[in-house]
């Protein structure tokens, strides 16, 4: 008599060990807000195909850079940038980015541009930024999707040059670790740029709508080299338009010598129908993308004719 085999006890023993495959890989899905440090592609780390293994590291359609990051930098000087990434057909988002000196130590610190949406993280020498669970983005297909990083840079002259590690995921947005692809990027900042500083005066406490919005913005260079900028802008949260910062009439990528200044007064309508009430306004310069200083100040937005409606009254 032939052996007797059960069909049905083959698959069943074939979905058994799929779920327990599935079930291997889930932890990673609590990483959603988060994961563990020392995946950051940093020499010594290694990333997030760790977990999320279906694929090799940026094997995917999909791609993560860095925007607006610096190319150098001076000691003590703050920069923002953006981690960007996208992927065709995914829906769940992820990154992690450490900044390190020759050594493989920290260098300077890493400041979340959203803190709601993103962390930072140490674990010995070493800081991570990533994104916290609202800035995983869970439902947001295909990207791009962008992560506001503010790095200040080490204080003390002759770190040397600068590396960021990042890495990051574009997940199929089913809970597991599976079917989810990894990127990875590095940038090198070297040290030495010049030192352009922005600062504001003359700037009221209060504008009536209707009326204009001025003060004076000046940019000195604070640096050993010649410095350049190629962009002013303002932006303001409430009615205050955005606007191209009146600072210079001179050609589009302007010059500013070492312990030189310009300056110019600065005037922004306010529509007169624009709401009363506080708002955020900042003030920026920028050199071919990358941004070198910001100012801001709350600014309150007035009805000039609501005194004299309260003396009728």
């Amino acid at each position: 008599m032939g052996e007797f085999r059960n069909p049905t006890s083959k698959n069943a023993a074939r979905a058994t060990a799929r779920i327990l495959a599935l079930l291997a890989a889930s932890p990673a899905s609590a990483y959603v807000g988060g994961s563990p440090t020392g995946f950051a592609g940093a020499p010594g780390e290694g990333t997030c195909t760790a977990c999320h293994n279906s694929y090799p590291l940026d094997s995917g359609p999909g791609s993560v850079e860095l925007l607006e990051a610096p190319v150098s930098y001076s000691p003590g000087q703050s920069y923002t940038f953006w981690v960007s990434t996208e992927d065709p057909g995914m829906s769940v988002w992820g990154f992690q980015l450490t900044a390190l000196d020759a050594f493989g130590a920290r260098a300077g610190e890493l400041i979340p541009g959203a803190p709601d949406s993103v962390q930072v993280l140490s674990t010995g020498s070493r800081d991570y930024i990533e994104q916290r669970t609202l800035g995983a983005a869970r439902g947001v297909e295909d990207g791009p999707l962008s992560w506001r990083v503010i790095w200040t840079a080490p204080e003390a002259p002759g770190a040397g040059a600068v590396s960021f590690h990042f890495t990051a995921l574009s997940g199929n947005n089913d809970y597991i670790a599976w079917g989810d692809y990894t990127y990875s990027g590095d940038w090198t900042v070297a040290e030495g740029g010049p030192v352009l500083d922005l600062s504001l005066e003359g700037v009221p406490a209060s504008v009536d709508r209707g009326a204009n919005l001025e003060f004076t913005g000046i940019i000195a260079n604070q640096g050993e080299s010649v410095a350049h900028f190629d962009e002013a802008d303002l932006d303001a949260s409430g009615p205050i338009p955005p606007t191209n910062v009146p600072l210079y009439d001179g050609p589009p990528r302007l010059a500013v010598d070492p312990g030189g200044s310009l300056s110019s007064p600065v005037s922004v309508p306010v529509p007169a129908g624009a709401p009363t009430g506080s708002y955020l306004v900042e003030v920026s310069i920028a050199d071919q993308g990358v941004r070198l200083d910001a100012e801001s100040f709350t600014i309150e937005v007035t009805d000039p004719g609501a005194a004299r409606r309260a003396r009728e009254d």
